[in-house]
């Protein structure tokens, strides 16, 4: 196709072309070819992306956390003090 200076919209057609006049390829159509494994190699990708933004996420409510707790103890205040005015339930024994 290089040697040929064909497009590439031109060689993704006749790659399609090659598939379907082939037998062999018959049942195998919808999975070959650029297109397809274009999807299949970005599949990985999509996935650790993903789970790369829970984890930022992840990390970001954990800075969250030890803020606030850095917060209370250059306050002078104690943990229970500032989770019993978070949380109304919890009392001091």
């Amino acid at each position: 196709d290089i040697m040929l200076n064909r497009s590439i919209k031109d060689a993704l057609v006749a790659e399609e072309k090659f598939f379907r006049s082939r037998p062999v390829y018959n049942d195998l159509v919808d999975r070959c070819g650029v297109p397809q494994l274009v999807k299949k190699l970005n599949q990985p990708i999509t996935s650790i992306e993903s789970y790369t933004i829970e984890i930022q996420m992840g990390r970001n409510m954990n800075v969250n956390q030890y803020d606030q707790m850095d917060t209370v103890v250059c306050s002078g205040q104690s943990t229970l003090d500032t989770r019993s005015q978070q949380h109304p339930r919890i009392k001091e024994i």
